[in-house]
């Protein structure tokens, strides 16, 4: 499973990237991506915003060979129950957007497929995997929104992962994997927005659009801080 962040850094082409950003608009975004790690005895235990959500929520089930206990919801503007392939337990609506309810003992290759199908739905999904556990809150995120003075700060607490697998530490903290204590933030501006010639159709044109920006990346790790500028066309 990519990582959004992982993928920008690493200058690699990947449609989860596109996917990621379809719904913002030109602006600056603050404190996105938010991350706080920290490194025991018995492993990582980090908490994220929701823009990993989705990814760690792939990485964990990739590690998982047969059925899984899940709870959580699944988050789409359509009805994800038709498409999804497994029982789920029912269905709450508000204001266009649908929040399928799961629950029960799932084979994880069945939510990956449908993670690869609809890779734009929300999978506010929590269970254990071999090496940590996930818990994510079983909403959907908010909406972006630029970012304003009036800002407050925003805490990491969307997600929850304790794991003693390394690697998939590494694809959440890249530059720091080995550091006891990290907090991660980034700050997106898009600056211009790309539309695609030929296209009248609103959704389609907004889909197929591609923001130019770039993404600011404070660490802190150990105490120290830097800061680093990554440009990115999604």
């Amino acid at each position: 499973m990519s990582f959004v962040l992982e993928s920008i850094m690493r200058k690699v082409s990947d449609p989860t990237v596109h996917d990621a950003f379809i719904k913002y608009s030109k602006g600056i975004f603050n404190q996105k991506y938010l991350v706080q790690s920290k490194k025991g005895k018995e492993g990582w235990a980090i908490k994220t915003s929701a823009e990993y959500v989705n990814s760690i929520i792939g990485a964990g089930l990739e590690r998982i060979s047969g059925t899984v206990d899940v709870t959580g919801v699944i988050v789409a503007t359509f009805n994800v129950a038709e498409e999804a392939g497994f029982p789920t337990k029912g269905l709450k609506q508000f204001m266009g957007i649908k929040q399928v309810i799961v629950e029960g003992s799932i084979p994880a290759q069945k939510i990956l497929a449908l993670m690869q199908k609809q890779p734009r739905a929300f999978y506010a999904l929590s269970f254990t995997f071999p090496g940590g556990s996930i818990k994510t809150k079983a909403k959907a995120p908010k909406s972006a929104k630029p970012s304003t003075k009036e800002t407050t700060e925003i805490a990491p607490d969307f997600c929850t992962l304790k794991t003693t697998d390394e690697s998939l530490v590494a694809q959440i903290l890249l530059d720091v994997p080995s550091a006891k204590t990290v907090t991660l933030s980034h700050s997106i501006a898009i600056t211009s927005i790309e539309s695609p010639k030929g296209i009248t159709d609103p959704v389609q044109l907004r889909e197929g659009s591609i923001r130019v920006g770039t993404i600011e990346r404070t660490v802190i790790a150990d105490d120290v801080t830097t800061k680093q500028s990554f440009p990115f066309r999604a």
